[in-house]
């Protein structure tokens, strides 16, 4: 499958084009032939997000329309369709006609991560299964996420869980105080790979671990989640143990299947001897 969208597009093309149903049509037909072309099985739609970062309110009645007329298109020839969405419930609400989108998409891929991050003023983790007594939102994790969308009408069969392969970084304000909710100063230092301020990929993670002493590292039984911390740097990830305990969570609540966000950020080199995509695996082996 081939995926269209992102963080880095934005909104308001999208948001351009399915408010015109002229330029909407021939969007769709570009898409198919694309697809059809380059012998892809179906598409992913990655609007990030329908009524939001550019876009306007008249959005999420546009984004189901381009998915039922996409759908009209895909169906009859065999293709699949999906979209990748965001896991916040207010992002939900006012993004996602979520009757028409479960009716008409073949997958809902659920991105169940970035719950938290450096943006806030103390850690948090970043893919919590359940919630924290010491969350300020009590909706910010995966069982609430995937809660709303069955409430609101969504197919369970079709609902994919978002697993991530990396983590979320924080700066803390006193290196001595550094549980969950800790006070912080910003974004943890790039990695030496992925090279962005507040983000480490698992491999980058589990080399640090590997290579410099000083690490704690703590398990959150209640939301199911490692944390690790070195100094001032406080890291929200997922390991081993939490994607295991994610498939079966997926596989226990038949769910449509799990997803990865991404493949390059696992341990795909087997750096950190545990194996080579150490945590795909783990996952796969939990789901299947």
């Amino acid at each position: 499958m081939v995926a269209i969208g992102g963080w880095n597009e934005g909104s308001t093309g999208f948001s351009n084009i399915c408010g015109n149903p002229s330029l909407r049509a021939t969007f769709v037909n570009n898409l198919y032939n694309f697809v059809r072309n380059y012998g892809f099985n179906g598409l992913d739609l990655d609007w990030e997000f329908p009524a939001q970062r550019g876009g306007g309110s008249a959005d999420k009645a546009n984004f189901a329309a381009l998915v039922r007329e996409l759908k009209a298109k895909f169906s009859p020839a065999g293709l699949i369709l999906s979209a990748a969405v965001s896991a916040g419930l207010w992002a939900a609400s006012v993004s996602y006609d979520i009757p028409q989108l479960s009716a008409n998409l073949d997958f809902i891929n659920l991105m169940t991560y970035d719950y938290h991050g450096s943006w806030e003023s103390r850690t948090g983790q970043n893919a919590p299964m359940y919630a924290s007594s010491v969350d300020t939102d009590t909706g910010l994790n995966i069982q609430s996420t995937v809660n709303y969308w069955l409430q609101q009408g969504a197919n369970r069969g079709k609902l994919v869980l978002g697993v991530p392969m990396y983590g979320r970084t924080f700066t803390l304000q006193s290196a001595t105080n550094k549980g969950l909710g800790a006070p912080t100063t910003g974004a943890g230092a790039a990695g030496q790979y992925s090279q962005e301020a507040g983000i480490l990929m698992y491999s980058e993670i589990c080399t640090l671990q590997r290579t410099q002493s000083g690490w704690t590292t703590m398990y959150d039984s209640t939301q199911q989640v490692p944390y690790a911390s070195r100094s001032n740097l406080w890291i929200g990830y997922d390991n081993v143990s939490s994607v295991q305990a994610k498939g079966k969570y997926a596989k226990d609540n038949a769910l449509g299947g799990v997803m990865v966000y991404a493949l390059e950020m696992d341990d795909f080199r087997n750096v950190c001897a545990g194996g080579r995509y150490v945590l795909l695996n783990a996952l796969r082996a939990a789901y299947l």
